[in-house]
């Protein structure tokens, strides 16, 4: 199973492109396990002492409850299993190039204070030049695989450099 993503940073205005390869079972199996993970309930564990490294204490104060407990041994080990069995090819991409290509995936951030303002204006700034300057090199360079990939024509051969 190929899965397409785009990813954007607002705040710092980078953006990058990434697909993951992964079998169809594995990504059931995560997927199905995520879900199990957010339903299972939320029961305080009882105050039964329990040995630990740091010293003796309670389940309750070292697991806290079910729903952390099944995270910790299940969910965790399971999703990590299927991470490493995933074929991640990522590819980091000026913001600005990218949001005129693809302009459904970025959203217009909220502007907290003044000083978040001054800094996002000049990382807008900065990435605007560096996408300008990314176009420059691209028709310079006539990339295939940038025009490949903006054509979502995306196969492992291509992303190899």
């Amino acid at each position: 199973m190929k899965l397409f993503n785009i990813g954007t940073n607002n705040y710092y205005h980078t953006a990058n492109v990434s697909l993951d390869e992964v079998p169809f079972t594995l990504y059931y199996l995560g997927e199905m396990i995520m879900w199990i993970c957010s339903a299972i309930p939320s029961i305080p564990l009882p105050k039964w002492y329990y040995r630990s490294e740091d010293g003796p204490t309670t389940l309750k104060e070292w697991f806290g409850d079910t729903q952390q407990l099944f995270h910790i041994y299940i969910c965790t080990p399971i999703t990590s299993f299927v991470w490493r069995h995933t074929k991640n090819t990522t590819i980091y991409l000026p913001y600005h190039y990218l949001q005129e290509l693809f302009p459904d995936y970025f959203e217009r951030g909220y502007d907290d204070d003044d000083e978040d303002k001054q800094y996002k204006e000049l990382s807008g700034e900065l990435s605007i030049l560096h996408s300008y300057t990314f176009k420059q090199l691209q028709k310079k360079m006539n990339w295939e695989f940038i025009k490949k990939i903006c054509d979502r024509q995306v196969s492992q051969r291509h992303l190899k450099f």
